[in-house]
């Protein structure tokens, strides 16, 4: 149910029953990013730096601005180094690295990570804690599906629980929004 709820967002699956809506003014193509659980599922280019602005030449973003735009992106998340590589040579926690950074470079106005922190030792998921957080302070939205606590302790206001498609839980999370 987590990650249906994350493609629906991002209108890659439609609903049974009931409608999911943005904001008015707001498409799924250009205003929902989403990272996918599995970087595989999502990695397609022949460099980590086609990868990461592919999006942005979708969106005829000129050239100049979209490799400064994939530069900071890429560098922020200690991926800089690695422009002309292949994703598919890349560990999997520089994947998971690279699938946010190509999400992050369009500057989505909801950000929707599928069990972003998988695979990720404790700097990493601190480092990915510290993307996300810094992307809501500059008014993104960001929808997370974890089964990892320690990272939703972190980052989130708000801890939802899905149970069979179901919410069973919906609180605020007094301790969230920062990382220590």
């Amino acid at each position: 149910g987590k990650s249906t709820l994350l493609r629906l967002a991002k209108g890659l699956a439609q609903p049974h029953t009931g409608s999911i809506s943005l904001a008015p003014g707001r498409s799924c193509g250009r205003d929902v990013g989403l990272m996918f659980q599995n970087p595989d599922e999502q990695l397609f280019a022949h460099t980590v730096a086609v990868e990461c602005g592919y999006w942005l030449a979708n969106l005829e973003v000129p050239e100049p601005a979209r490799t400064a735009r994939v530069t900071r992106e890429l560098a922020g998340l200690g991926l800089e180094e690695l422009l002309n590589r292949s994703p598919f040579s890349l560990s999997f926690g520089e994947k998971r690295r690279l699938c946010l950074a190509a999400v992050l470079v369009a500057e989505p106005s909801l950000l929707c990570l599928d069990e972003p922190t998988t695979g990720l030792d404790d700097a990493t998921m601190a480092v990915m804690a510290q993307v996300v957080l810094a992307r809501a302070e500059q008014g993104a939205a960001v929808l997370v599906a974890t089964h990892e606590q320690a990272f939703a302790a972190m980052t989130a206001t708000r801890i939802v629980w899905l149970e069979n498609g179901r919410i069973i839980s919906d609180v605020p999370n007094p301790e969230g929004g920062h990382v220590a």
